[in-house]
């Protein structure tokens, strides 16, 4: 384990016959400075949790990652709790991922994230997605963060409490099937547009606006029952 080391430079490190990144830094509770240089991702299949528990780092430089062939990367960087920026490449193909569960659960310093460059094609988990990022006020998506294939939403904004906006337009419910608690604890939110929505496959949707408390309006349109 990696407990202690406070400082990690990879970049004299071959990694182009790398195929998993999953848990490579987990629970590097101390680390702070993450030196990457040009890691090449070209065959990585899976991040799941590469970033889990850097409990201490403060900025994460991604921006010459090649996904076009991960499928994982729930729990990237779950519960990096001083983690207040994330530099991604201006585009990233993610077309062949599927899971995105708790891709950011718990980074309560975050203030800002911007997923205008994500592709989405066949993502089909998106629950605990911004789970506790308590200090979360802006997240931007664009017309390719294509959810038409996801499953399940559940608790993807749960206690996002400093969140006062959220641009959904982008997003389809076309296979949703599950949303419980998707804004739960969401207390700065004033208004929600479901205007995309169906709503056609969704099963559950308990507690979904519970402790809204500044919720002034919600747009639903297009239900099909």
């Amino acid at each position: 384990m990696c407990y202690n080391i406070t400082e990690i430079d990879l970049s004299n490190f071959n990694s182009k016959n790398v195929t998993k990144m999953t848990s490579m830094f987990n629970s590097c509770k101390k680390l702070n400075n993450l030196i990457l240089g040009n890691f090449n991702t070209d065959k990585v299949k899976s991040m799941e949790e590469t970033f889990s528990d850097c409990e201490n780092i403060e900025k994460i430089d991604i921006s010459f990652f090649k996904t076009e062939n991960v499928k994982y990367m729930n729990l990237m960087f779950d519960n990096c709790k001083k983690l207040k920026e994330i530099i991604f490449p201006n585009e990233l193909k993610l077309e062949n991922l599927v899971n995105f569960g708790g891709m950011f659960y718990g980074c309560k310093k975050l203030e800002k994230l911007d997923l205008s460059g994500f592709i989405l094609e066949k993502a089909e988990n998106m629950s605990r997605m911004f789970y506790g990022c308590t200090n979360l006020k802006e997240i931007y998506f664009n017309n390719k963060f294509n959810t038409k294939k996801v499953l399940t939403m559940e608790k993807m904004f749960y206690d996002c409490s400093n969140l006062t906006k959220l641009d959904l337009t982008s997003f389809s419910s076309d296979s949703l099937f599950n949303a419980n608690e998707m804004f739960r604890g969401c207390r700065n939110l004033e208004n929600i547009d479901f205007s995309v929505f169906t709503f056609k496959n969704v099963k559950f949707v308990d507690n979904i606006v519970l402790g809204c408390e500044k919720l002034n309006y919600i747009t639903i349109q297009n239900i099909i029952k």
